[in-house]
């Protein structure tokens, strides 16, 4: 499966749009959510789960 597919396959799905020029130690990107648009910035010295369940947050359950 082509990158670029999943890459839009997840923003269809997320909403977020990252930031790949951040120092690698870095989570930051911008979630565009329903009412306003929230930047993200976390720090790898988070655990993954933290950072999976932050997330997996953002993600809006209304279908």
């Amino acid at each position: 499966m082509p990158c670029r597919y999943l890459v839009h396959l997840y923003y269809a799905i997320c909403h977020i749009d990252w930031d790949y020029s951040c120092e690698p130690e870095v989570i930051k990107g911008t979630h565009y959510g329903p009412d306003i648009a929230q930047p993200i910035y976390l720090s790898t010295e988070f655990s993954r789960c933290f950072i999976s369940n932050y997330l997996w947050s953002l993600v809006s359950t209304d279908w």
